[in-house]
């Protein structure tokens, strides 16, 4: 296998495992909505810890996306 194929499938399964995460994120944040609305804050202090790990997270791989693979962006959205 090619070195490019490498870089692309490493490039490939960050970039999933980077999209899963944000939606994850996202589901927590409507979760700490709906826990807060409903007056159930125990529930809400563990979502909030839950999403500020998943955020840190989610920061760290975007992060090393953009400097691992600087030109990749580019090429997602032709």
């Amino acid at each position: 296998m090619c070195l490019t194929c490498v870089s692309l499938n490493v490039y490939s399964l960050q970039k999933n495992i980077s999209d899963r995460l944000a939606i994850y994120a996202k589901s927590l944040r409507q979760n700490i909505e709906k826990t807060n609305n409903l007056g159930d804050m125990d529930t809400n202090d563990l979502f909030i810890e839950i999403s500020r790990a998943i955020d840190k997270r989610l920061w760290f791989l975007e992060a090393h996306l953009q400097t691992s693979f600087p030109n990749q962006d580019r090429a997602d959205q032709i």
